[in-house]
């Protein structure tokens, strides 16, 4: 088997050569030739016939020698598979703007494993190291414009850590290498990031190689979770704008705070205490003033979530090597979700209580009950996904006590400290009441089966049902596998009580069509296809090489990667919100000081913009759709004489939730205002009514 991947990796860098020669094969038109498409180009038929035959002989020719080179390779397996994935790769060197000097430059690296290939470079699973080593000397060779295009960089990035690990030696030389990834992250001006970053990446494995010190991978391995992202994103994170609609449930909810209004009394915090104003109030009491800044906060955060995914990882396989590349798939698959802040304090619980399981440990069943509270501060939604999956499991691994003694210890607390704060009732009260009890009014449709699982080529639209699939594959796989012992625990419980976490998850796509499972669909996918390999290894890798291919890592190396270091600060703001922004401050300046107004059109952040007090409880109108806080609001406006205008519609927000204007959702509130204010303002998109006197 592996002669005939030698041969025919040789044949298939002959198409490559052939394809890339052909283009130099050029003959032009002449006067006399018979009229045709292909004259009127300039190029005479015997160009392409030509071109045709170079293609066809090269791989004929370089099929016959792989047949010799198979013979010298297939002795020394690391060679033969290193030589083969070389050539295999030479085709895609031409796929961006590449050229017959690229192909060469592969199959120079090739011709240099042949040479080498009685040196044993003892690749292990530990080389798994070399992936993010090759990502941060691909970033560092962009930074410093070496290779024009990014598949000619990364290639060259490729070939320089592949020879290198085969001069320098074992990959345990190579653990703190990675850590160059904070040189380019872009708080350094580029050449001297990426200079800097290949000093570290070449010269640390040079010098560990050479002394029994050794850098341990469980600790770097974290880092790299964390500092991946920001490399990838760049220092500072210019390259997001204002989402009107969503932010405005957290800055203005901070904003409230330092006003010394209380959480869940004078504002209520939707999602979680922490989410929704929590961290932006502990920033600001830092000192941070610009919106900009604490964007950029809540993201930095949210990174907290890539960390929780490799922990995942790590806790249901306990392989470093599967944590750092179910990470680093992640974020290739799903970018957006590896920097979403509520779910990461829930990720870390079911990584404890993951952990917990598999290790029989009590002690994690205590870290899971801590951090299930912790959870819910965060996001509630998230919080009650991991405390059902944790109490299973405490219960089927006879640890109830250790995980309710985990709650008492983190619960207690921080109940004590909210009480003394003065909301400690008002909390439970608001959560349990207010914000699960009015979660009904956010659900969009009947359940359906998604588009892309009703056709029957169902592998023609696999990228786009692959998220659907997986969380099947969680709900079945899962159900069998904890079927088997549904009362006692067993060691390998790992990956299907990450697929219960996902069959819970799949509550929020019912509601509202939020796939949140996708965070932790390349944990699930690692852990069961590593607990898949115990006894069927070869279907386990094929999958696996499924799983890769979805991932497109490619795509995210030669794409993602070089448009967000080369974009531009993207504006907070875009034109027309800008324009209706100035609108608003033009009206807003027409109020007294001390004066206020209503946000009935979800625009709770124009607020903090404008600096003025948020007068109610809730920063959106769906919060208040019960008949009974309705009247509190009306009972609010009758009471606070300051509430002197109302904003009825801004150009930019999401002011009909669903389809379903705000007239509809809070009929008692818009007849009051009906009644009470009276159009005032209408311009770029922005209306204010006015209090009638």
């Amino acid at each position: 088997m592996l002669r005939w991947i030698v041969q025919a990796a040789t044949a298939v860098f002959g198409f490559a050569l052939g394809v890339a020669a052909a283009a130099r094969v050029q003959i032009p038109a002449k006067p006399g030739d018979l009229v045709s498409a292909l004259q009127a180009s300039g190029h005479h038929p015997r160009e392409v016939v030509l071109q045709f035959l170079l293609v066809v002989a090269l791989t004929g020719i370089f099929a016959l020698l792989g047949a010799s080179l198979a013979r010298l390779l297939v002795a020394y397996r690391w060679a033969a598979i290193s030589y083969s994935g070389l050539l295999l790769l030479s085709p895609v060197t031409l796929m961006y703007y590449g050229n017959l000097r690229h192909v060469l430059l592969m199959g120079v690296a090739a011709a240099v494993v042949v040479a080498l290939r009685k040196r044993d470079p003892q690749f292990t699973a530990g080389d798994v190291v070399l992936i993010p080593v090759v990502l941060a000397c691909y970033m560092a060779f962009l930074d410093l414009g070496f290779g024009g295009t990014p598949v000619a960089t990364f290639f060259r990035a490729l070939l320089a850590v592949f020879l290198m690990r085969i001069a320098v030696g074992p990959s345990d030389a190579w653990v703190a290498s990675p850590l160059a990834l904070i040189a380019v992250m872009g708080w350094l001006p580029a050449k001297v990031g990426g200079a800097i970053a290949l000093v570290v990446l070449f010269a640390t494995p040079l010098l560990l190689a050479r002394t029994r010190f050794r850098v341990p991978r469980a600790i770097v391995y974290p880092i790299l979770a964390f500092v991946y992202p920001l490399a990838v994103l760049t220092v500072p994170l210019n390259g997001f704008s204002v989402n009107f609609f969503e932010d405005s449930h957290e800055v203005p909810a901070a904003m409230e705070m330092m006003r010394g209004e209380k959480p869940y009394i004078d504002i209520v915090p939707q999602h979680g205490l922490i989410s929704d104003g929590g961290l932006q109030f502990v920033a600001m009491k830092a000192g941070v003033r610009s919106l900009r800044t604490l964007l950029d906060v809540r993201l930095v955060a949210g990174i907290a979530s890539t960390v929780a995914i490799y922990c995942l990882a790590l806790a249901a396989t306990g392989s470093l090597e599967i944590a750092l590349v179910a990470m680093l798939l992640t974020f290739c698959l799903f970018p957006h979700t590896t920097i979403f802040f509520r779910p990461s304090m829930a990720i870390f619980a079911l990584a404890a209580t993951v952990a917990a399981t598999r290790l029989r440990s009590r002690r994690w069943f205590f870290v899971a009950g801590a951090l299930v509270v912790f959870a819910y501060l965060f996001s509630i939604d998230f919080g009650l996904y991991s405390s059902v999956v944790a109490l299973f499991a405490a219960l089927r691994a006879r640890a109830w006590r250790p995980f309710l003694l985990g709650i008492a210890a983190a619960a207690i607390p921080v109940l004590v400290v909210f009480a003394a704060l003065g909301f400690a009732v008002d909390f439970i009260r608001v959560t349990v009441v207010e914000v699960m009890g009015g979660h009904d009014v956010y659900f969009i449709a009947p359940l359906q089966i998604p588009e892309c699982l009703r056709t029957p080529a169902l592998l023609h639209v696999l990228p786009q049902c692959f998220s659907p699939m997986v969380w099947m594959v969680a709900l079945i796989a899962s159900s069998v596998a904890l079927a088997r012992s549904p009362l006692r625990a067993r060691r390998s419980d790992g990956p299907w009580l990450i697929g219960l976490w996902m069959v819970a998850a799949g509550a929020s796509y019912i509601s509202r069509g939020n796939l949140y499972f996708n965070i932790v669909v390349l944990p699930f996918l690692g852990a069961a296809l590593w607990r898949l390999s115990r006894s069927a290894r070869t279907v386990a890798i094929s999958l696996a090489v499924v799983v890769v291919f979805l991932a497109e890592p490619f795509k995210h190396v030669i794409s993602f990667i070089p448009q967000m270091r080369a974009a531009a600060p993207t504006p907070l703001f875009d034109p027309p919100m800008v324009e209706s922004i100035h609108a608003a401050k033009r009206f807003v300046a027409t109020l007294r000081p001390g004066e206020t107004y209503i946000d009935f059109a979800n625009s709770a952040l124009l607020y903090t913009l404008v600096d003025r007090d948020l007068p109610l409880r809730e920063v959106e109108v769906a919060q208040y759709e019960s008949e009974e806080a309705q009247r509190d609001v009306i009972r609010r406006l009758e009471e606070n004489r300051r509430i002197t205008a109302a904003l009825i519609d801004f150009r930019g927000s999401i002011t009909a939730v669903d389809g379903v204007p705000n007239s509809a959702r809070a009929p008692l509130v818009w007849a009051y205002l009906q009644q009470h204010f009276t159009p005032a303002f209408d311009e770029a998109g922005v209306v204010f009514w006015r209090r009638v006197q």
